[in-house]
């Protein structure tokens, strides 16, 4: 036998998730990068260790470079760059392996999507009305005023909480005017719940003679495991027609000449072109006919106790904006409603008499209705009469260079809060402002971090920009190890407490 020296096996450090992995560098870090959208190799794009001085070189066809020098033994800033892709910056890393994604900011959009028709609940089949809200009834000497009706609100749960205000749309609802009216919704494929609140619709008049509507919720009612199906429908394309009772989505003049894959999905017209037992729905999607009947059997006078531990006291004082969600597990999440606050403890009120297991209340705290925010989500367990502690909470951050709404100067990113908790991450995401944002640089940082330089190269593209906006996030994740971090935690589904601040300043 013989014995070859500084021998080596070769793998590939790519991480299809992302992130930091394969313990300490110990002289050698190996760096890969993949297109954020696609998800295959960038090749040819600069990767440097510091300020690129001493470590700088290209990826090859697989994405990757590697370093190897004695002196890689401490934590390193990481930074990776190419022409038509926002640069990335990973702070203080100490890992064998890195593997990051650069998202495309150059380029046409392309073609609008195509998506086929959505499946609905309720409305009504062969069997007759599918979908209905029962159980109508107002409080012991409750009468209705003039401007003053009683109606049932109808909702399709979302898939999750993140989804939901303050970081997505008020969810959809139909409106049911009558005790066992009818409606119809249109649903996501999957399992889902129908959930309805029932109540006074008050209107009245602004100073401006606008009409203003508010809405007092008295009873709920849920409707739990629907399974709603994917539809799938015929295509159509420039050459290939749809089948009888099928009309295609796309007409004569909407094909893309250019777009030698441009298609469409046929939409159904009667029922009879649907396969047995399913029913040509509104949007021209064949589905079954999926019951979702809702009876109002939970009351809506619950006062729930917030209690917010250790809120930030910003220089315009608090406004507290405290939400409630019902999670549902697989079927998604409802949307119960929010109650905004100046004080530190405060009732939750009209709040559903249900067990607090499935319950979430997020409390997002503002610098007097604007930035900076900070944030905490508590998932309650145990009686809600008992009221709800929300937090420790995050201090606030404070940017110091660039000043909001000023110059970047120094080349240097500095920010800071006052006191605990320290979080685990930090975010900074740099962009140019427009209808659809250009994302220019990212940074990645250890929670103890406050300050990173923006390599040469970046600030570059920096200057091109008349005008840019910083968003600065700080987290905390529950079990995070930042040498050992995925992009899977650099999400809201993954955090338990963050701060979030936005401005817009520019680079001379």
């Amino acid at each position: 036998t013989a014995v070859l020296p500084k021998a080596f096996q070769y793998y590939d450090p790519t991480n299809v998730r992302g992130g930091a992995s394969g313990g300490p560098m110990a002289g050698t870090i190996n760096i890969t990068l993949l297109d954020a959208i696609v998800g295959i190799p960038v090749d040819g794009a600069t990767v440097v260790l510091g300020d690129g001085s001493v470590f700088s070189g290209q990826t090859n066809e697989r994405g990757q470079v590697t370093f190897s020098d004695p002196s890689l033994v401490k934590p390193v800033d990481v930074s990776a760059f190419k022409a038509g892709y926002e640069a990335v910056t990973v702070s203080r890393i100490d890992a064998r392996d890195l593997t990051l994604y650069l998202t495309p900011n150059e380029g046409e959009p392309g073609p609008p999507p195509v998506f086929p028709p959505p499946a609905f609940v309720g409305g009504s089949g062969p069997g007759g009305s599918l979908g209905t809200v029962c159980g109508f009834k107002l409080p012991p000497g409750i009468e209705l005023g003039p401007n003053q009706v009683e109606e049932a609100r109808v909702f399709v749960t979302t898939p999750s909480v993140t989804r939901l205000p303050p970081f997505g749309s008020p969810p959809f609802y139909q409106v049911v005017s009558e005790d066992c009216g009818t409606f119809i919704l249109p649903s996501r494929p999957g399992n889902v719940a129908v959930y309805a609140f029932y109540g006074i619709k008050t209107t009245t008049t602004d100073a401006t003679g606008q009409a203003v509507e508010t809405f007092e919720p008295i009873l709920m009612g849920i409707t739990r495991g629907i399974e709603v199906p994917a539809i799938d429908p015929p295509i159509c394309t420039p050459n290939r027609a749809c089948p009888g009772g099928f009309e295609c989505q796309k007409g004569p003049s909407d094909w893309d000449p250019e777009n030698p894959n441009d298609f469409a999905y046929c939409l159904c017209t009667v029922d009879a072109a649907c396969d047995a037992g399913e029913i040509c729905n509104q949007a021209g999607g064949c589905q079954p006919p999926l019951r979702g009947d809702v009876v109002l059997s939970m009351h809506m006078d619950l006062s729930v106790p917030i209690r917010l531990v250790n809120p930030p006291q910003p220089d315009l004082g608090p406004v507290h904006l405290t939400y409630s969600y019902l999670e549902l597990g697989g079927e998604g999440a409802a949307y119960i409603g929010q109650v905004q606050n100046t004080t530190n403890t405060f009732l939750f009120e009209r709040h559903p008499r249900l067990p607090g297991d499935g319950f979430v209340f997020l409390n997002m705290t503002t610098n007097g209705g604007s930035y900076p925010l900070s944030l905490y989500y508590r998932r309650q367990i145990g009686d809600l009469e008992q009221g709800v502690d929300i937090g420790p909470m995050q201090p606030m951050t404070r940017l110091i260079s660039p000043v909001p709404g000023g110059a970047l100067t120094g080349g240097r990113v500095q920010w800071a809060y006052d006191g605990t908790p320290v979080p685990d991450v930090v975010l900074i995401f740099i962009d140019e402002p427009g209808f659809v944002p250009k994302p220019l640089w990212q940074i990645i940082l250890p929670g103890t971090e406050t300050q990173v330089d923006v390599p040469p190269a970046v600030l570059e593209v920096l200057r091109q920009s008349p005008a840019l906006s910083l968003t600065l996030i700080t987290a905390l994740s529950a079990r995070f190890d930042f040498d050992h971090f995925s992009y899977g935690q650099l999400g809201l589904g993954a955090w338990n407490s963050f701060t979030l601040d936005s401005q817009s300043f520019v680079v001379p």
